[in-house]
C-alpha cells in the first residue's frame, strides 16, 4: 500500500500529562467548541443546585461528561490522559476550576485559527 503524505494543519501542544492535537484552523473544531461552551454554562448551573454527598458523585460525572465532550470538540483525542486523571472541576492555583483555565488557555489559540481560515476563504472570492 502507498502513503499519501501532506500537510493537514494538524497542531500538537503540550498539556498537562499529555498532548493535544487538532488543527486550529478547522472550522468544525470550532463550531463544536462553541457548542460545548453553551453545554458547560448549563452543567454549571446544575452542579450549583447540587450539596453534600451527593455533590462527589456529581463532579466526578460532570468531570466525564466535560472531557467527553472535549474529546469531541478536538476529535477524539483522550482528555483523560491529557489531564493525567485530574477533575477538571478542580481549582488551580488561581482559583479557578481547570476548565475555566483550559478554555481561556485555549481561545485564542481557536480563534486566530478561525480567523485565519476565514481569511484564507476570503482570499478565494
Amino acid at each position: 500500500m502507498e502513503k499519501l503524505t501532506f500537510d493537514t494543519g494538524v497542531r500538537s501542544y503540550k498539556v498537562g500529562g499529555g498532548v493535544l492535537k487538532f488543527n486550529p484552523t478547522d472550522p468544525n473544531i470550532y463550531a463544536r467548541f462553541l457548542e460545548t461552551l453553551d453545554s458547560l454554562s448549563a452543567l454549571e448551573e446544575e452542579l450549583a443546585k447540587v450539596s453534600g454527598a451527593d455533590a462527589i458523585t456529581a463532579l466526578a460525572h460532570a468531570d466525564k461528561t466535560i472531557k467527553e465532550k472535549l474529546s469531541y470538540v478536538f476529535c477524539g483525542n483522550d482528555m483523560e490522559a491529557i489531564f493525567s486523571g485530574v477533575s477538571l472541576l478542580a481549582v488551580g492555583g488561581n482559583g479557578e476550576r481547570l476548565i475555566t483555565n483550559f478554555l481561556a488557555a485555549i481561545e485564542p489559540i481557536l480563534s486566530a485559527g478561525a480567523r485565519q481560515c476565514a481569511a484564507a476563504e476570503a482570499a478565494k472570492l
